[in-house]
């Protein structure tokens, strides 16, 4: 009984050796068993079971620092790399500013001045205290403001830009509009001009009509 109780276990054995690919091959190729036994089988013997090896928990929390570690270090060298910045476009020069001075500019100003200042003794009634002379001079303050009226609602020599440049180079300098709110500025100041040739016209047609129709 002895005899056949030995006989079985190593056919057994044998057997397991044969399923499990063990059989016949080199030590590096055999995986990593370790037997069990259990309790059973015929004539109450033990059994040897060949079973996988688990995994130590420590080489495996080694395998996740060393990613971890990996990712950071990756991180690390993208974070110290220069970050290449666009070159910053230089804005375009402002354009040149409309051209004040010379014999036109002059001619332009003074009668600007001149119209104000007719409008002014318009305003101011001033006539009534010459007598026999006050159509004379109406007539002379009709023609001043008709002629700067017609100069800025007509922008002939370029009065109401040469005007508006004027009062522009006071403000930032001798140069053009170079962004929005200079040209704002500069596009109201020329509609403002030509408001006041309006009234210019309107003050000037009244002065002509009291020197030559009368009341």
């Amino acid at each position: 009984m002895l005899v056949d109780a030995s006989a079985t276990t190593a056919r057994s054995r044998r057997r397991l050796a044969v399923r499990g690919g063990v059989l016949g091959r080199p030590d590096s190729f055999r995986p990593n068993l370790r037997t069990r036994p259990l309790v059973g089988g015929r004539g109450g013997g033990r059994y040897p079971v060949a079973v996988p090896e688990q995994e130590h928990p420590a080489a495996k929390a080694g395998r996740f620092v060393r990613a971890a570690g990996l990712a950071v270090q990756r991180e690390l060298e993208k974070r110290a790399q220069p970050i290449a910045t666009p070159a910053q476009i230089a804005p375009p020069p402002p354009p040149p500013p409309v051209r004040t001075g010379g014999l036109v500019g002059r001619f332009v100003f003074a009668t600007f001045v001149l119209s104000v200042a007719a409008f002014l003794l318009v305003v101011l009634h001033v006539e009534m205290a010459l007598g026999s002379g006050k159509n004379t001079f109406r007539l002379v303050l009709a023609a001043v403001m008709l002629l700067e009226a017609t100069l800025l609602t007509t922008n002939r020599m370029r009065a109401n830009e040469r005007l508006a440049q004027r009062l522009a180079n006071r403000v930032w300098g001798p140069r053009g509009a170079a962004n929005r709110r200079e040209r704002f500025f500069a596009r109201f100041t020329r509609d403002s001009l030509t408001l006041l040739g309006i009234a210019f016209l309107a003050a000037g047609a009244f002065e002509l009509l009291e020197a030559t129709v009368g009341y």
